[in-house]
């Protein structure tokens, strides 16, 4: 289920990224009749909330990538653990004895 929500959170955020790629650069907003800027204006502002989108959308696809390789947690009992702590321990005991 982690690496589910992982992936709700690492496609829409590349797409974000490609989408505003694609605003910018191939449908030049500032030729449009619509919008008053000119080209210099147009890319003051385009720049800068590019940068904080894209920040924003790396940030949101790490986490999600992050959620996507991590494995899930190993759910141990109080006598499991017990158990593999005093193996851990004899066996340094034995590591030791075999070095003196």
């Amino acid at each position: 289920m982690v690496k589910l929500k992982g992936l709700f959170l690492l496609v829409p955020s590349i797409a974000i990224v490609v989408v505003e790629l694609k605003y910018l650069i191939l449908d030049n907003i500032a030729n449009s009749d619509t919008v008053t800027l000119d080209a210099n204006q147009y890319w003051a502002l385009a720049i800068p909330v590019f940068i904080g989108t894209l920040i924003t959308a790396l940030l949101v696809s790490w986490v999600g990538y992050t959620m996507v390789i991590t494995k899930d947690p190993i759910r141990m009992t109080y006598d499991s653990a017990y158990e593999e702590a005093a193996g851990e321990i004899s066996s340094n005991e034995n590591r030791i004895k075999k070095e003196n």
